[in-house]
């Protein structure tokens, strides 16, 4: 997929990993995209009939004396490590190192740890249907930055590819959850990214908006695929002009138009709506996240039932009730500011993104639920207001509680005081 042959060094060692020991580690940062990489990789070793394990921490062991493959890391780890004695790589975060390192790394900033997991995995066997599921990785770190919300780099490379294969379509849309399948009533009900205050969860909002413009009232049960172009920019341009008014902050154009993918093999096709289900799927359950590409319609299945059975309300509840201020103020904790809220929502990730979108919270201060020592957070968000170096101090100084596999950690705030 890739004509450049950076991946080729990384693809090296995980040849000869599994070439001469029938065997790889997975060590994976307790993140939505690690782990999708990682469920991607297990998934094709183990079809190559290679001994896989998973194993998810926030910091990889500094003596690497298994056949061990590094994601998520930042690439400035392997500066930290202090030994290797069997073939081992990493697909990290961030510039890549100058001069010769300890395992060969292959990293970036504008690339999803399951993307480069992908092309890397290309160099070695054909990787098929679960590389779909990058794409879902790409969306959650919000790497659709073109300016109508397309992918560019790596990203559109393996989309061009997955188009050619018929296993994913695209299309310049508006960017509804299901936009391609349900009526548009129905497709506006259940979307969270972008979260439209008002709209998204209530229905009888949306049947008012329908209803009291006579120029909408003919798209009603139908889906946004046959509606006229004329329709769709004037419900566009209905869907931003209150995007606006509800936000703080400002919003992209491109945040409700522009590309849209989705793919026919899984039981959630709509791969914007994928990101937000797996994000959820990693705070209740990680170890079927690091399951997804071995069984992704059992796992889709799941989570998707319980999503909408369960968490789907909880958020927009969550989100609706602190646009009308019952949001507590932030708080200093060590290094980090953090809104503690009474509530856990079960999808922490995609509530505190989106109230961040809704200039709700800051963009630097992190959403903490209530957990048994002080406030759970996303370790995703921890590490990039914090900086690697001192998360893995505040993990060294009990500030920071880590459980495997969780893709979040409690804050000790007593002791993160020290920090």
């Amino acid at each position: 997929m890739s004509d450049t042959g950076i991946y080729r060094s990384v693809a090296s060692q995980v040849s000869a990993a599994t070439r001469d020991y029938r065997a790889l580690f997975l060590y994976a940062f307790p993140d939505l995209d690690s782990l999708v990489a990682a469920s991607i990789a297990f998934e094709v070793l183990r079809r190559n009939n290679v001994d896989t394990f998973i194993v998810v921490e926030p910091v990889p062991p500094k003596i690497l004396d298994q056949p061990s493959l590094l994601l998520g890391y930042p690439a400035t780890i392997v500066d930290s490590i202090e030994d290797v004695k069997a073939p081992s790589a990493l697909v990290g975060r961030g510039v890549r190192p100058q001069g010769l390192t300890r395992i060969p790394v292959v990293s970036g900033e504008d690339a999803s740890i399951a993307v480069m997991t992908v092309t890397m995995l290309s160099e070695l066997t054909v990787v098929g249907d679960p590389a779909v599921h990058a794409i879902a990785a790409s969306y959650w770190r919000r790497l659709d930055r073109g300016r109508r919300g397309e992918f560019t780099g790596i990203e559109a490379q393996l989309v061009e590819s997955l188009e050619a294969e018929g296993k994913v379509e695209g299309s310049l849309t508006l960017r509804l959850f299901r936009w391609f399948e349900l009526d548009v009533e129905d497709s506006l009900e259940i979307t969270v990214d972008p979260f439209l205050p008002g709209l998204t969860g209530r229905r009888e909002h949306i049947e008012k908006m329908f209803s009291e413009d006579p120029r909408l009232r003919n798209a009603r049960g139908r889906p946004l695929r046959l509606l006229s172009d004329e329709t769709i920019t004037l419900l566009a341009s209905k869907l931003y002009d209150h995007l606006k008014a509800s936000s703080r902050v400002q919003r992209r154009p491109s945040e409700l138009i522009g590309y849209a993918y989705y793919s026919r093999l899984s039981p959630i096709n709509d791969l914007r709506e994928s990101a937000a289900l797996l994000s959820c799927l990693g705070e209740v359950r990680p170890g079927a996240l690091a399951g997804l590409a071995l069984a992704p319609r059992q796992v889709m299945g799941w989570i998707h039932y319980l999503y909408y059975k369960r968490f789907f309300n909880e958020i927009v509840e969550f989100i609706d009730t602190a646009m009308a201020g019952a949001l507590p103020d932030p708080k200093r904790i060590g290094k980090v500011r953090i809104v503690a809220t009474s509530a856990n929502t079960g999808c922490t990730g995609v509530v505190e993104r989106q109230l961040q979108l809704l200039g709700l919270i800051a963009s630097d201060v992190l959403l903490g639920v209530p957990g048994e020592r002080g406030p759970k957070v996303m370790l995703e968000t921890l590490a990039l207001l914090m900086g690697y170096q001192r998360l893995v101090e505040a993990l060294e100084k009990k500030c920071l509680h880590y459980e495997p596999p969780s893709l979040m950690g409690e804050l000790d705030e007593e002791k993160c005081r020290e920090l």
